[in-house]
């Protein structure tokens, strides 16, 4: 359901160094009490809403909740049978018995695995007959094991279940009735347990110089499959893109020219909708009708956006084409505003408990490469564990990936081997002390 763009040979992402948190609060002096979060959650309710403060992230138990790396199960190979080689996966999930269903875009199927990742079935397949796809896009699970598969040609959606057994197509919501057609169309971010979806489209909402074209901003919406709507989160910003709009050799092309950080990010636990703002660490939490009930704050300043800006490498061996477009992107980076500060988290996700995972852009090993860190709050929103994970991926309009999946014993992600072969992999999850 993604709207077509650049082809990925004319897209250059931009990597932001990553930074540093501001200085932690030093902790009070004394004996610690009983109950350490005690001392630093303040929950008090204004006009109706509830507004849970928490204090700084130093206050927050680092090993109730463990990732087991080594223990790593990998489904995919670089070479071999071609069930376990994957094109592009556009979708994976663990299902409620153990077997893992894996979308892979060019072959236009899914494929199951048991809890080994041995191989057991696929579905699905390229064509135009029954239960086959034209253009796969994506495979978002949904409750009780159903899954939802996004066929672009014809904007169809196709709900099967567990198996991968078709249930029911529907043409794709594009717009509420009464919007302009012409408008991008929706895509599904999240489902919530009475079968309706979250779904977003991207808004024009940023301007610049007449050569940058700029979008940032997205409708969040909760919408049942048929398009009718039943909550409205209103605009918020999201990806800050700009593309240079120019002629090359009498053609007109966008060339990606500056990405930065993600201001609001999302996620959906039950009927509850999670809206996260990370230039200040505040996270709003929204009932099935659309009402703010609650708002979760966290004492962490953001960093300031570094004065010398992304760093943008070229290869010593580039074309003279590639140091040209190279050459373009680096004027129109310099072009495009930069925001005041680097956000406290990019990403949100909630697990199979009913946690809020909040990725957090600061701190040690924060980097790509070193692992990732993340803040988790309980369902009431108190600020409960830091955990670190290896690197996982982050929903992103940008690679397309979708965010990680947590269960109650299982963090489930999809991944890249050391040749750039798209794999999923599977780590066991370790809990206590009611983690």
């Amino acid at each position: 359901m993604q709207a077509r763009g650049p082809s990925p040979s004319s897209i250059r992402t931009l990597a932001v160094p990553a930074f540093l948190l501001g200085a932690l609060l030093a902790s009070a002096c004394g004996d610690p009490p009983a109950d350490r979060l005690a001392a630093y959650v303040n929950v008090r309710d204004s006009a109706g809403i509830q507004i849970v403060e928490n204090g700084p992230l130093a206050s927050v138990d680092t090993l109730g909740i463990m990732v087991d790396s080594a223990a790593r199960l990998r489904i995919g190979l670089v070479d071999g049978d071609a069930p376990y080689v994957f094109s592009r996966i556009v979708g994976a999930t663990r299902l409620a018995d153990g077997r893992v269903a894996v979308a892979d875009q060019r072959a236009a199927e899914v494929r199951f695995f048991d809890g080994e990742g041995r191989f057991l079935a696929a579905v699905g397949g390229a064509g135009q007959g029954p239960g086959e796809y034209t253009l796969f896009s994506a495979m978002h699970p949904l409750q009780a094991d159903s899954l939802l598969i996004v066929d672009h040609e014809g904007n169809r959606w196709h709900f099967s279940d567990g198996t991968g057994t078709p249930v029911r197509t529907l043409r794709a919501v594009r717009h509420s009735p009464g919007e302009d057609p012409s408008r991008s169309p929706y895509h599904v971010r999240g489902s919530y347990t009475d079968g309706t979806l979250l779904v977003s489209r991207s808004v024009p909402g940023c301007t610049g110089e007449p050569s940058l074209f700029c979008a940032d901003s997205v409708r969040l919406r909760r919408v049942t499959r048929r398009g009718e709507v039943r909550a409205d989160f209103g605009v918020v910003p999201r990806w800050r893109r700009y593309f240079d709009r120019s002629a090359v050799n009498g053609r007109n092309t966008i060339t990606l020219a500056a990405v930065f950080y993600p201001q609001v990010s999302w996620a959906v636990a039950g009927m509850r909708t999670y809206i996260g703002d990370g230039e200040r660490f505040e996270i709003r939490v929204h009932g099935p009708e659309g009402r703010l009930e609650r708002l979760i704050r966290v004492d962490a300043p953001p960093e300031r956006y570094p004065a010398e800006g992304p760093t943008m490498p070229l290869a010593a061996d580039a074309t003279a084409e590639q140091r040209q477009q190279h050459a373009r992107m680096l004027g129109v980076t310099e072009r495009a505003p930069k925001p005041d500060h680097l956000p406290v988290f990019t990403s949100l996700v909630t697990d199979e408990l009913g946690n809020l995972w909040v990725h957090l852009v600061g701190g040690p090993n924060s980097g790509l490469g070193t692992g990732m860190r993340w803040a988790v709050f309980d369902s009431e929103g108190e600020l409960r564990h830091l955990v670190r994970t290896p690197v996982l991926s982050t929903r992103s309009p940008m690679t397309g990936r979708g965010a990680p999946e947590i269960g109650a014993d299982y963090l489930l992600t999809e991944a890249t081997d050391s040749f750039n072969v798209p794999v999923v992999d599977v780590y066991p999850l370790g809990r206590r002390n009611g983690g």
